[in-house]
């Protein structure tokens, strides 16, 4: 019981650090030209 909650934990860290670096990324994506632009 305890082993598969640990599984289960592990799996939803693992899920949001990958959305989290998707997002991340993201807008990192939206937002670099955006800068270049008010820079330029």
């Amino acid at each position: 019981m305890k082993q598969k909650f640990i599984v289960t934990l592990l799996s939803v860290s693992m899920t949001t650090f990958l959305v989290g670096g998707a997002v991340g990324f993201w807008a990192l994506g939206k937002l670099r030209p955006a800068a270049i632009q008010s820079a330029a």
